[in-house]
């Protein structure tokens, strides 16, 4: 895996981060029980057990393969993306959706459902639009799909919030870089 230290741009970490998640799409559960080399590669990567859901795992597994280890405590854990407030850039909030930082970005985290999380697949951002697309990781392509890698097409009303760790990495090594 190589260091992101070597991205010019937080543009080009983002593109790769997202190329790798969309090389993925072909992994398709055999038996729903979590069950493909590859899931088993994503979890193992963070120590998981291999069959464990793949979600975050999957998500993390992206930007490692690309040299990038986001500081999140348990990247297999979905809760443990949204727990740094500070990186909080989306809520939906009872009074309608809010944007409470930077703009979503390719590749930011987004909050689905009870435990789920997906990476934003679109390059830029419409706070009016109904749907937003995103590729997602232990999910399905819809109905009378299998579990597995699926680019999706989700309502903006479902997501609970965006989470962006990439640019405060990409910031921090940057400053790194510059220091030396």
């Amino acid at each position: 895996m190589g260091a992101s230290i070597n991205f010019k741009t937080e543009d080009a970490l983002r593109q790769a981060v997202f190329d790798t998640a969309k090389s993925q799409l072909h992994v398709r559960e055999r038996t729903n029980r979590n069950d493909h080399r590859d899931i088993t590669k994503y979890n193992q990567a963070i120590l998981l057990p291999k069959n464990a859901f793949y979600c975050a795992s999957g998500l993390y597994w992206c930007h490692l393969a690309n040299g990038v280890r986001l500081p999140i405590a348990a990247p297999g854990a979905v809760f443990s993306w949204f727990s740094d407030q500070s990186k909080i850039i989306y809520r939906r909030s009872a009074r309608g959706n809010q944007r409470t930082g930077r703009k979503p970005q390719l590749m930011d985290g987004v909050s689905l459902f009870q435990s789920h999380v997906e990476g934003y697949a679109s390059r830029s951002w419409d706070p009016d639009a109904e749907y937003i697309q995103t590729i997602g990781f232990n999910t399905t392509g819809g109905k009378g799909t299998v579990g597995g890698v699926y680019m999706v097409r989700r309502r903006l009303r479902d997501v609970k919030l965006m989470v962006n760790h990439i640019t405060p990495y990409f910031e921090t090594l940057k400053a790194l870089k510059n220091a030396k």
